[in-house]
């Protein structure tokens, strides 16, 4: 056992959740896993996807939307994927072959990595044109297992800060020495936002021509309805939807409602849950805060539509999908800079503050905007039609001698 899988045995990291169903036919019965699958002939060119986000039930992050946001479109562009997830996938599209390595979701990220150790992948990966992780630390698991094709690996902001803040700092330390060990191996490396290309290339100067910043996106096909309903009553309807840990400081977001007097005539909605779930609940008690919990992801933009305001307080963020899935549903959208809002969006419904005391006056502003009727949308770049189109051009870029410009030409 090495040094970092003595460290490693002794932490459990939080796995991450995600959004609700694709539609589509899965090609992958449930419970299934890596273990009795039957070798087939694999296409070609395909890529491979990993990722340890749930992808079944409702949801609590964005990681999970990025992914099946990207199968959604590299399907429809008539390439095919392979999917190696974490547990079983609810409807995944045509195209799409899931290769959970357990039968279950595993919530932490230490018995995903067993998992994944554990995983026959030779027939997944081969002649794979792309592998494309969503954390450099997986790779640590399946490097030394068989030939890798080109990899690719988005960094939905720093892992490290997260991980630190929500596990401590020997959990940070041991994930810090993974990163830098896998991190060199990529041969593109994704940041979804300036601020988080910007980190890495500091920390790893040697790797800054390797990284690129692609935003995240959203699918331009939610509908916003028939216009926003009428407040009841003058109510008004604040929406926090995500997970409830430590870093998301919706505890914060309820003492506003508790000691702010512009907010007398509004009511929180908090929908996700997480390990701070009791802690806010009890938090709440008495308050105009209703809990949600889990809410699958097919219902969120009902929602969004009652919502008058969507709300983001975390200490740090990528770029919140929820945020871009709120403006693609006509919801606007209120937080902090911290929070991986950034100024392009301003135009399109996005109220940034500077520090949380300021969220109260831009929720009310930002309600006025959408009952005034006020076009509220998701500026184009952040739609996977656009992000997407970005991802193949680096696909290509790594992978030139299977993905030939030619061979893509007609996908395009």
């Amino acid at each position: 056992m090495t040094n970092l899988d003595h460290v490693g045995a002794t932490l459990s990291f939080s796995g991450q959740q995600g959004l609700g169903p694709i539609r589509g036919v899965s090609v992958q019965p449930r419970g299934a896993h890596l273990g009795e699958m039957v070798g087939t002939e694999r296409p070609n060119p395909h890529v491979v996807l990993l990722t340890g986000a749930q992808l079944f039930g409702s949801w609590t992050g964005g990681t999970a939307a990025y992914v099946r946001g990207l199968v959604r479109f590299l399907t429809t562009q008539g390439l095919s994927v392979d999917l190696i997830s974490n547990g079983p996938v609810d409807d995944p599209p045509a195209r799409c072959e899931v290769h959970p390595v357990s039968r279950g979701h595993i919530a932490s990220t230490l018995g995903f990595h067993k998992a994944l150790k554990g995983a026959a992948l030779d027939r997944v990966l081969q002649d794979a044109a792309v592998l494309h992780l969503q954390r450099p630390d997986d790779l640590w698991f399946i490097k030394a297992r068989t030939r890798t094709p080109p990899m690719v690996c988005t960094l939905h902001g720093d892992a490290a800060q997260a991980i630190r803040r929500r596990r401590g700092l020997l959990a940070a330390a041991y994930y810090r020495r993974i990163e830098g060990k896998t991190l060199p191996q990529f041969d593109a490396i994704v940041a979804v936002n300036q601020t988080t290309a910007t980190a890495y290339r500091n920390r790893y100067p040697s790797l800054g021509n390797r990284i690129v910043t692609i935003p995240t996106a959203a699918h331009e096909a939610c509908a916003v309805g028939e216009g926003p309903p009428a407040r009841a009553q003058s109510l008004i309807t604040i929406l926090f939807a995500g997970r409830l840990s430590i870093e998301k400081r919706v505890d914060r977001i309820i003492g506003l409602f508790k000691g702010s007097a512009q907010l007398r005539n509004a009511r929180l909605l908090v929908a996700g849950s997480g390990p701070q779930d009791l802690r806010l609940r009890r938090l709440a008690r008495d308050t105009a805060v209703e809990f949600l919990g889990p809410v699958p992801h097919d219902k969120m933009p009902s929602l969004y539509r009652i919502a008058d305001a969507l709300i983001i307080a975390s200490e740090f963020e990528g770029t919140p999908t929820v945020a871009l899935e709120a403006l693609a549903c006509g919801c606007p959208v209120v937080g902090l800079a911290s929070c991986g809002l950034s100024e392009d969006m301003s135009n399109c419904g996005t109220f940034i503050g500077s520090s949380i005391q300021t969220l109260p006056e831009l929720l009310l502003a930002a309600a006025d905007r959408k009952q005034n009727g006020t076009p509220i949308h998701l500026n184009g770049k952040y739609t996977w039609s656009a992000v997407g189109e970005q991802l193949l051009s680096l696909y290509r870029k790594v992978a030139p001698n299977t993905l030939q410009q030619a061979d893509l030409a007609a996908l395009s």
